[in-house]
């Protein structure tokens, strides 16, 4: 894959990360459907471990979906809580498509939790994105 190629990958990634934070904020902030929002605050890490790993690897991004795992493919040294946080947000990526009878997911994702969850998302965030351009 060409330089030229990796970056517009990368950028890809990137990109719909942003738009996937802001649609989180927007969906907790103006709708007050936090499950949904917790659900693209997933999408929104997803994609930046995603743009991380085409950097190291100069390949194309795993169809993986499970936050921990893109966490260790993409070598970044995580401390306890990142790991932490990205096992908690993890849970609403299957839990909020297929829920059990009892909706136990929507008992977990009150505004409280959600603000904490954005507020979490937007540091990690913005810390691979340092990394990104180092």
């Amino acid at each position: 894959m060409t330089k030229a190629n990796i970056k517009k990958l990368i950028d890809y990634w990137i990109k719909g990360s942003k738009l996937d934070f802001e649609s989180a904020e927007s969906i907790a902030y103006d709708s007050k459907r936090y499950v949904q929002s917790c659900f693209f605050l997933h999408l929104s890490i997803e994609k930046i471990l995603k743009a991380y790993i085409v950097k190291i690897t100069s390949t194309h991004a795993p169809y993986v979906h499970n936050l921990p795992q893109l966490g260790r493919m993409s070598q970044i040294e995580l401390t306890k809580d990142q790991l932490k946080f990205l096992v908690e947000v993890n849970e609403f990526n299957l839990r909020c498509r297929y829920p059990d009878e009892s909706y136990s997911i929507y008992k977990k994702a009150t505004a409280n939790k959600t603000k904490k969850l954005l507020n979490q998302a937007k540091e990690f965030i913005d810390w691979i994105s340092k990394k990104l351009k180092d």
